[in-house]
C-alpha cells in the first residue's frame, strides 16, 4: 500500500502531505524502491537499463547520463557501465537496482532486505 501498488483499500495513507490513493502518480515520482529479488533486464547494460528507468520518471537523457555516471562511480561500478548485466554477480545486480531506485533523486526510499527481515525506509 505504501508503495502505491495497492490502491483498493479502506482508510488513507499520507506521506509528505499527499494522499497516496488520490495522488498516486505524483507520489511515485517522490519514492524509490529496491526489491529483495528484483527482476532486471539482464540483456541490457546498466546505462541502457538506467536510461529506461530514468525515462519512466520523465528525466531528460543528459540528466540520466550524468546521474548514472555519478551513481555508478559511487558504487564502484563505473568500469562496467557498458557491460551486459547478464555477466554480473548478484551483488552487482543489487547495486544496479539500488542505483535505479536513486536515479530520479527520490525523497523517500523503500528497501526490502531479507538480511534484517523488514523494510528499511530511508
Amino acid at each position: 500500500m505504501m508503495l502505491g501498488l495497492i490502491t483498493d483499500f479502506n482508510g488513507e495513507i499520507e506521506i509528505f502531505g499527499q494522499n497516496i490513493k488520490n495522488d498516486n502518480i505524483a507520489f511515485k515520482r517522490k519514492i524509490g524502491y529496491v526489491p529483495e529479488n528484483g527482476e532486471i533486464y539482464d540483456s541490457l547494460t546498466p546505462m541502457e537499463y538506467l536510461s529506461f528507468v530514468g525515462g519512466l520518471y520523465g528525466m531528460e537523457q543528459n540528466e540520466i547520463i550524468y546521474k548514472a555516471e555519478e551513481l555508478m562511480d559511487l558504487f564502484e561500478l563505473r568500469d562496467v557501465l557498458h557491460t551486459r548485466i547478464s555477466s554480473f554477480s548478484k551483488g552487482m545486480r543489487q547495486k544496479v537496482l539500488l542505483i535505479a531506485s536513486l536515479i530520479h533523486n527520490p525523497d523517500l526510499l523503500f528497501w526490502m532486505s531479507r538480511l534484517v527481515g523488514w523494510m528499511l525506509i530511508v
